[in-house]
């Protein structure tokens, strides 16, 4: 009987994981210090990753005309996240000091966006 349990849960592991498990962009590539940060820490790569197929299932669903307005919204939201968080556009990996200050923050504004707050929310 308890082989007949155990079965379903091991065909589990053969389940590929869910591509929130990744950021939306590849990491070896990684060259702006956000981009080493999100990395490097794994809840903002799972956000990350949420925020990449959120994006891609809304762009998707919308008609031609309306897919510039929304990449243009996601740059915007891009770096308003960076200014609201101090993060610099240019530079290497953040120190441990940054990485805290930083991971916090980039966390807070990737959940309101899920969220559907707006782009220029203080």
């Amino acid at each position: 009987m308890r082989l007949v349990t155990a079965i379903p849960f091991a065909l589990l592991s053969l389940i590929p994981p869910a591509l929130a498990d990744g950021p939306s962009f590849d990491c070896d590539k990684a060259a702006a210090p956000a981009e080493h940060l999100i990395c490097a820490d794994s809840e903002l790569v799972r956000l990350d990753g949420l925020m990449g197929e959120t994006y891609n299932a809304r762009r998707t669903s919308l008609p031609d005309a309306q897919r510039k307005a929304l990449l243009d919204q996601q740059r915007d939201w891009l770096k308003t996240r960076l200014t609201r968080c101090g993060i610099p556009t240019q530079g290497g990996e953040p120190n441990e000091q940054q990485h805290w200050a930083w991971a916090s923050c980039l966390a807070d504004r990737s959940r309101e966006r899920r969220a559907g707050r707006g782009v220029n929310e203080p």
